[in-house]
């Protein structure tokens, strides 16, 4: 499945840092700059998904990225996208 992305300096500049997990191996990503490696992940919780703890991989530099596939086929989410719209939504499992 994907993977949950955000950037070491917004982990920092939140005061979230101690809360960081340290990889046993670096793991590799393809990115548009080349190849980088994950060295940490972080766990958080949104509340606009119900509060659900999502293991975050931590970057160097990367935009905030939560797999839309993943909280679809994995805890049972969809998703909407009106046509012309720039409001996309998630409906949760429980509507």
């Amino acid at each position: 499945g994907g993977v949950h992305l955000i950037s070491r300096p917004l982990i920092k500049d939140k005061g979230l840092n101690q809360f960081s997990v340290n990889l046993k191996q670096p793991l590799p990503f393809d990115t548009a700059g080349g190849r980088t490696y994950c060295q940490h992940t972080i766990g958080l919780r949104f509340a606009a998904m119900d509060d659900q703890n999502m293991t975050t991989h931590v970057l160097d530099s990367t935009p905030s990225v939560i797999s839309v596939g993943r909280y679809c086929v994995e805890q049972g989410y969809g998703f909407y996208w009106p046509p012309r719209s720039n409001r996309p939504y998630f409906i949760s499992p429980s509507g």
